[in-house]
């Protein structure tokens, strides 16, 4: 079955944010030392993971891909580095927090003997020559060169980096300081505003104020005109209570005035009626000898006549009667008017 190697680079792919990269890879790999992160994204050729099965390594590409990087998967019997060169490995083991180690990879440039081994054959070693030992000699002086001046670029990037990173921080002060100012000016503007309001609730407090002391002089003067003319009410009612209370009396003496006359008049009636009574047993008596007939119309008028007196003394009565009916009615409609005003 393939195995494969996860490599990177430190590509950042576009629309990318360095620094969130960089974040990223560190929480991935659970990496806790930011010179390892920095060398991780050098440049240098980095063996992260090796001898992935395909799944594992497929599944490492995608999440690198995922925060941002650009990884590559090879197969892990292919060389990562010419022979004698270093080759840059990511280890990490449960004793120790991830580091880079670098290997030299085996090859003639390097060693003093070539060492093969073929399948089925002994070990085999060929010398190597003068010349080759001065190529690789000034190949490691030119390797070296090549390290000091990888080292410089890197220094040099790093700077450019810490500037990179001044400037964002002054930026970001920048961005701090105007944020500062636009709060300190709200403030401002919201403390002025809050003033401008103090001042429109006060005046409106002033009118207001006003407004309750005219409407409590209102009340008052209207409280002293409806007192004045209650009292002027109460003095009309009282006069026209005692003006009430005259008219009853002089009705209540003229009604005793008319009974007394009423009964008078009865009194005198009676009298005339039996003086009629009296004059007409006289004229009977003195008219003895006449017939029976005048006896009979005699006794018949003596009839008629006490009829008429007995109907003269009903209607008196009668008339007596509504005359007192009158005067109590009267006394009654009085009282009654009386309580009505009162109340």
């Amino acid at each position: 079955m393939k195995t494969f190697d996860l490599t990177f680079k430190g590509t950042v792919l576009p629309e990318y944010d360095s620094r969130q990269v960089k974040a990223r890879f560190a929480q991935l790999f659970c990496i806790k030392d930011l010179a390892v992160i920095e060398e991780l994204f050098s440049g240098e050729t980095v063996i992260l993971r090796s001898d992935l099965d395909r799944k594992s390594a497929a599944d490492y590409f995608r999440k690198i891909t995922q925060i941002g990087g650009e990884a590559e998967l090879v197969e892990s019997t292919e060389s990562h580095a010419a022979p004698g060169q270093l080759t840059v490995k990511l280890e990490q083991d449960t004793a120790s927090t991830p580091r880079i180690i670098r290997e030299t990879t085996p090859g003639y440039g390097m060693d003093r003997e070539i060492m093969i081994r073929r399948k089925g054959e002994t070990v085999q070693s060929w010398p190597v020559s003068a010349a080759r030992i001065d190529r690789q000699r000034q190949e490691a002086l030119a390797k070296k060169e090549q390290q000091k001046a990888e080292e410089s670029a890197e220094k040099q990037r790093r700077q450019e980096q810490e500037q990179e990173a001044i400037h964002a921080a002054a930026e970001e002060h920048a961005k701090c300081t105007k944020a500062e100012e636009a709060a300190r000016a709200q403030a401002e503007a919201i403390r002025s505003s809050e003033q401008l309001e103090r001042e429109r609730l006060k005046t409106a407090h002033k009118a207001q104020q006003k407004a309750l002391a005219n409407a409590q002089r209102q009340t008052a003067e209207e409280k002293v005109k409806r007192e004045a003319h209650i009292t002027l009410v109460l003095d009309n009612t009282e006069q026209e209570l005692a003006k009430l209370r005259t008219l009853a009396q002089q009705a209540e003496k003229k009604a005793v005035k008319e009974t007394a006359r009423l009964e008078q008049l009865e009194a005198e009636v009676s009298r005339e009626a039996a003086q009629d009574i009296d004059n007409i047993k006289a004229m009977s008596l003195a008219a003895s000898g006449k017939t029976r007939d005048e006896i009979a119309r005699l006794e018949q008028l003596e009839l008629e006549t006490n009829r008429t007196a007995q109907d003269e003394i009903t209607k008196l009565k009668d008339l007596e009667q509504q005359s007192r009916h009158h005067a109590e009615h009267e006394a009654a409609g009085l009282e009654v008017l009386e309580q009505e005003i009162v109340i």
